[in-house]
């Protein structure tokens, strides 16, 4: 009985050390905010408008605002079309999987406010850059194929948690 013990305490421990050791090399596990973006052209958006990233070991989750300024907000009874249109329009949301290669990862969208993000094949990959407690990441490529570094933002990720 004794060894079934021991047995049991040893594959305990090594799991926990291998489940510690996941969660090292992992840098994305938190949760993040945007703290700069910048566009390819060389403009920085140093007071970027509010998004959110949270990254367990294996799920994430995103939700931004788009635009460079606040959204309006229209309340009351009388909100026009174009008005919901106005507000709604510069947010984005998508919920998934993930997993991380190396200096890369990929994103599996489950759930999108844009439902073309849900699609079979869809997918985006990410280019991974560590600065101290920070990241950047630039869209590398999609279901569509490769986005050039012409297109894509690179963005620093600052973690809250």
């Amino acid at each position: 009985m004794r060894r079934v013990w021991m047995f049991a305490a040893a594959t305990a421990i090594g799991l926990a050390s291998i489940g510690v050791q996941g969660q090292s090399a992992n840098p994305l596990v938190g949760v993040w905010k945007v703290g700069e973006i910048e566009a390819p052209q060389g403009e920085k958006i140093s007071n970027p408008q509010p998004t959110l990233y949270i990254f367990t070991a294996r799920h994430y989750s995103h939700v931004s605002v788009t635009s460079s300024s606040p959204r309006p907000n229209y309340t009351g009874p009388n909100v026009t079309d174009a008005q919901r249109v106005e507000m709604w329009q510069p947010f984005s949301a998508t919920a998934g999987t993930y997993d991380v290669r190396g200096n890369e990862f990929t994103i599996r969208p489950i759930v999108a406010k844009n439902p073309g993000f849900m699609a079979g094949s869809g997918f985006f990959t990410f280019e991974l850059t560590r600065e101290g407690k920070d990241v950047w990441i630039r869209a590398s490529q999609d279901g569509g194929g490769a986005i050039p570094r012409a297109n894509a933002n690179r963005v620093k990720l600052v973690r809250l948690e």
